[in-house]
């Protein structure tokens, strides 16, 4: 088996875009460096991301003879996929299952594509030469939340059946594909946690709240002994550390 490349992945001090990655590590038990981006510096540093964004993972291959050549991968899917790959969360051999994931994931996408554009403002995002004002950002949330057709709701409503479904082929599990976590959970964990941690205005918090099937498999995923361990271990605001998979963690069986 080839040796197990350093990682080394790079993003502020929040969950975010990152998020779903280091649950993966954390997950599939593969170890990373979390290296911390400070806001105030970003603007200075910008210009050595790929495209100016982040998260940013590099790999160094660790190899048997000779040296390694480092390689950079920007886009959080795709290093979610490379690290999924790693940990047994996405299939290399199952093209199927592994098209339902992506289908899944594209969806996460289409989901807060509406609350990313109200982060962005009409002025980056090129629609426009003026910003919105506060009240029209809220007002645009508030169609977010309510539009039962295109917004929210119509998202969440699709991913609670889809859970629903799987667990009546899968008996009593809470994930969106087969009987085991997959990183389009974890993409999902995000959507769940960042309207539940409150920090949206013009979103409530509790928006997740009239959909069982997706509160149960947010706290699935929180509940999850390796999880759990992390969050004790790496509260956030996130500082810069080495994961390493606990040897007795290891052992235990999703």
């Amino acid at each position: 088996m080839a040796p197990v490349p350093k990682l080394v992945l790079s993003y502020f001090q929040i969950g975010g875009r990152a998020e779903p990655v280091r649950l993966a590590c954390v997950i599939g038990k593969v170890a990373f460096t979390n290296q911390v981006i400070d806001f105030k510096n970003w603007a200075m540093v910008k210009s050595q991301y790929p495209l100016g964004r982040v998260p940013l993972l590099e790999i160094e291959p660790q190899q048997e003879e000779g040296g390694s050549s480092k390689v950079a991968i920007g886009q959080s899917q795709a290093i979610l996929r490379f690290v999924g790959t790693l940990g047994n969360l996405y299939p290399t051999n199952d093209p199927i299952k592994a098209a339902q994931i992506d289908s899944f994931i594209d969806a996460t996408l289409d989901a807060v594509a509406g609350i990313e554009l109200s982060f962005l403002g009409p002025v980056r995002s090129l629609l426009s030469t003026e910003e919105w004002s506060e009240d029209e950002k809220l007002a645009m949330r508030k169609r977010l939340v309510t539009d039962q057709a295109r917004g929210l709701p119509y998202y969440l409503l699709y991913f609670e059946q889809a859970l629903v479904n799987n667990s009546i082929q899968n008996a009593s599990n809470y994930w969106l594909v087969g009987d085991s976590i997959t990183i389009a959970d974890l993409c999902l964990h995000r959507i769940t946690s960042w309207i539940g941690s409150g920090i949206l205005s013009g979103i409530p918090a509790d928006l997740v709240d009239q959909y069982p099937a997706l509160k149960k498999h947010y706290t699935a995923i929180e509940a999850l002994p390796q999880v759990l361990a992390f969050r004790k271990k790496y509260p956030t605001p996130y500082t810069t550390f080495d994961y390493v998979p606990d040897e007795d963690m290891a052992k235990r069986e999703l």
